[in-house]
């Protein structure tokens, strides 16, 4: 964000001549359509789109932070980005599955590569994002007490894809995992051992889980993609990878888990996270609930 806008735009000005008004022309530059960002479509091709107002909203915060860091060093009186309302952002609708359509989601798995159940079986389980999924190497699983550590990956194009240390100290963790996962692991390393056989000289020596055909390390947006095509191959409900840890959330908040147990799952610090953004009601308990009442 420094580097491709923020720079480019406020870059030639001296910090102390820096102006509030400045800042709200910045933002409403952000949101002309000239500003835009490479995604994919539903069919998978790359093509431009405006910039959310998440992201702008993420601009907003960068920009601020940085200089209330002025302030604090004494190289500014006061912190003009602190006189601006941040940009409106509007939270998008976020779809998830209910206890029906999950086990259709698991049914269709079984006749997929088993490298793509075992990402999927984890994720579903766990609520484990891609990053997070790439990281894993087979030391960060504990086959006899049924746990996987948490760590993340992280990509730039300068410097490809690395490990990260995690964001907060509740990311710091071992998730429990059930048996069906575990199972899944075992066969999957069956599959795993023989490819280096097939691979021979080719073969790049690595502890990751999960990696290209000669062990590279694999791109978050490969699994991403792996998962719409496979929803659409299935006429499955639309989803992205990312649902699959709000459905996570919302079927262990309507199984009665307990909401901190929860939130330490999906590594959230505060509790209040996990019930604005995670939780959604099912809708094959919508009857029980009046059930209950009458």
């Amino acid at each position: 964000m420094l580097e491709s806008r923020i720079l480019s735009y406020l870059g030639h000005f001296k910090l102390d001549l820096i102006r509030h008004a400045h800042i709200i022309l910045f933002y409403d530059y952000l949101s002309k359509d000239h500003q835009l960002k490479r995604c994919k479509n539903n069919q998978g091709k790359t093509t431009l789109k405006e910039l959310s107002s998440k992201t702008i909203l993420e601009h907003h915060r960068l920009l601020r932070s940085m200089l209330q860091n002025a302030v604090y060093w004494q190289i500014l009186p006061y912190n003009p980005g602190a006189r601006v309302k941040p940009p409106k952002h509007t939270k998008p609708k976020i779809h998830y599955y209910d206890d029906v359509e999950c086990k259709k989601l698991l049914e269709a798995l079984e006749d997929e590569k088993i490298k793509f159940q075992a990402i999927l079986v984890l994720s579903f389980f766990t609520g484990m994002r891609t990053g997070k999924v790439l990281a894993l190497e087979w030391s960060d699983i504990d086959f006899k007490k049924g746990f996987v550590k948490f760590k993340s990956n992280q990509y730039f194009p300068d410097k490809g894809i690395f490990v990260k240390d995690p964001k907060t100290e509740s990311s710091v963790r071992s998730v429990e995992i059930p048996k069906v996962v575990i199972d899944m692991f075992t066969k999957y390393k069956v599959w795993y051992d023989n490819q280096k056989k097939e691979c021979g000289n080719l073969w790049i020596d690595s502890t990751r889980l999960f990696f290209k055909w000669n062990r590279k390390p694999m791109h978050s947006d490969k699994i991403t993609d792996l998962f719409r095509r496979f929803i659409q191959r299935k006429n499955l409900p639309p989803i992205t990878f990312h649902g699959l840890k709000h459905t996570n959330a919302t079927l262990m908040i309507s199984k009665n888990i307990d909401l901190a147990v929860v939130a330490s799952r999906l590594e959230h610090a505060q509790i209040t996270t996990t019930l604005n953004f995670y939780v959604y009601p099912v809708q094959s308990h919508n009857k029980a609930a009046g059930d209950i009442l009458e």
